[in-house]
């Protein structure tokens, strides 16, 4: 199969098209994310994120491509990518990861849209789940703010829960009390 990649790449670079595969490939990937977002806490739960984990090299090679230097669009994207991939990263642990390519394309993708909203979201859950709670309510508050411009009640619902949450449990860790 190296042997292929390579000689794909090879055939890719003198028709001059690596760069309409890589996009096209991270285009791909994130309805994949986006089809399988819904699905996460749905019955079929366990085949979706049987399927994430098999194209977790593909997932992580179209976010590097969109957290890459470039077009303003990549940066909104890949938040996009990123943002529907939070269930499944977290019921895989991987918030580490998830939380700093949220920071990362946060960073590069300041419009103040449901998608970032979104992302913020993410970004506050990894963050409490982490302990850092003062990161996690700044994230919160940001996406609250988002939502109340646009109007956006759902989200607005979504971001009070979540600050509700954060204030709870980070009363419990003042007081050192475990959750659960």
């Amino acid at each position: 199969l190296e042997t292929v990649r390579e000689y794909g790449q090879v055939r890719l670079v003198e028709a001059g098209e690596v760069e309409a595969a890589r996009q096209a490939h991270a285009a791909f990937f994130r309805h994949l994310a986006e089809d399988a977002q819904p699905q996460i806490d749905g019955r079929r739960a366990t085949e979706w994120l049987e399927r994430l984990d098999a194209e977790s090299d593909n997932l992580r090679l179209a976010l590097d491509w969109h957290q890459a230097e470039g077009e303003g669009g990549r940066a909104e994207d890949g938040l996009r990518l990123v943002s529907a991939l939070w269930r499944f990263w977290y019921f895989r642990g991987y918030w580490t990861e998830a939380r700093a390519r949220l920071e990362a394309l946060l960073g590069r993708a300041p419009a103040r849209t449901v998608v970032r909203a979104w992302g913020l979201l993410a970004a506050g859950s990894f963050a409490a789940e982490q302990g850092d709670y003062a990161a996690a309510q700044r994230f919160q508050d940001e996406a609250l703010a988002i939502y109340r411009e646009l109007g956006d009640r759902g989200g607005l619902g979504r971001a009070l829960h979540r600050l509700g949450t954060i204030a709870f449990a980070a009363s419990g860790a003042v007081l050192g009390v475990r959750k659960g």
